[in-house]
């Protein structure tokens, strides 16, 4: 949506980005990328998809090749978050599905971009705070 239609999004939150990563501050310790586990519950989603005639096997295969294919933000390239000009609060995630390095890479590439960090009993405040400075009004025709 920010890169489709930039002048309908004033600014963004992304909570608990996914995409590929290595092991960096997160709990639970993996090796390599964190790609056995997304092709594992993306193969999971996908078997229930076509089970239930919700989507074919040739659908599906495309729909995974588009998002894992740049190996970072599902469905996203670096390039395409480096172009992205409205502000963005990105709040880490912290496990497997959710690496922190992900959106520490993020708020890194996007020129307007923040990195929220620490405990997430404080992350509200920060978000509702972050919406107010920068979305307030839009999308309004006065």
């Amino acid at each position: 949506m920010l890169a489709a239609a930039p002048k309908r999004v004033s600014a963004a939150v992304l909570l608990q980005p996914i995409g590929l990563a290595r092991h960096t501050t997160e709990g639970q310790r993996w090796r390599g990328l964190n790609s056995d586990a997304s092709s594992h519950w993306f193969g999971m989603w996908a078997q229930g998809m076509q089970t239930a005639g919700r989507a074919s096997r040739t659908e599906l295969s495309s729909l995974e090749e588009a998002m894992f294919r740049d190996g970072f933000v599902f469905s996203v390239s670096r390039d395409q978050v480096a172009r992205v000009r409205q502000p963005m609060l990105v709040a880490p995630g912290s496990d497997l599905y959710h690496p922190t390095a992900v959106a520490r890479e993020i708020a890194a590439l996007a020129p307007s971009a923040s990195l929220l960090e620490g405990s997430w009993e404080h992350r509200e405040e920060h978000i509702v705070r972050f919406l107010h400075e920068h979305a307030s009004g839009h999308g309004q025709d006065g």
